[in-house]
Order: C-alpha cells, then sequence, then structure tokens
C-alpha cells in the first residue's frame, strides 16, 4: 500500500517534468513559469496575513511587519536578513 501511495503520488510531479524537459518551450511559456513559484508562496502566506477568524482583515500588526519584511527584502536581496527582521518583529511587538 505504501509503495502504491508514493507511485501514486510521484508520478503526477514527474510526468509534467519529462515533458517539459523533452519539448522546447516558447519563450512565452518560460516567462509564464517563472511566476509560478511566486504565485505558490503568495496563496500560502495571504490567508495567514489577511484573514482572521474567517475575515478580511485591514489593519493588523502581520500587514505592518509584511510590509517592512518586504521592504527589508528588495533592499538587502537576502532572505537571512528578511526572515531575522521578521521574527525579530514579530517578537518585539508581541505577537
Amino acid at each position: 500500500m505504501l509503495i502504491g501511495m508514493g507511485i501514486v503520488t510521484y508520478i503526477p510531479r514527474c510526468v509534467p517534468l519529462l515533458f517539459l524537459a523533452k519539448h522546447r518551450k516558447s519563450e512565452k511559456l518560460n516567462k509564464w513559469l517563472q511566476y509560478i513559484p511566486v504565485a505558490i508562496f503568495s496563496a500560502l502566506i495571504f490567508p495567514d496575513i489577511f484573514i482572521k477568524n474567517q475575515q478580511l482583515v485591514l489593519l493588523d500588526v502581520k500587514i505592518l511587519i509584511s510590509l517592512v519584511v518586504f521592504v527589508v527584502a528588495l533592499k538587502s536581496k537576502s532572505i537571512g536578513i528578511s526572515i531575522m527582521t521578521g521574527l525579530g518583529m514579530f517578537y518585539f511587538l508581541g505577537r
């Protein structure tokens, strides 16, 4: 059962990679594929930042922290500095 589950999980991840590796991709498709990691990351973090008790929240400490971390990330281009900034702000703002 475990081996079957592993195969069923592996195939949907492997087949698109094999298909895309063998075929020549257009420049338009390459540009579109570059946005997938950003879209997935946004889908993972936006609900935690903007939704509280199943309602949209536009004024919260998480939004302030996210904006500061975003600016730090743009300026420093360092994920380590960005993470430390976010963790430090959560610590000092009582989260």
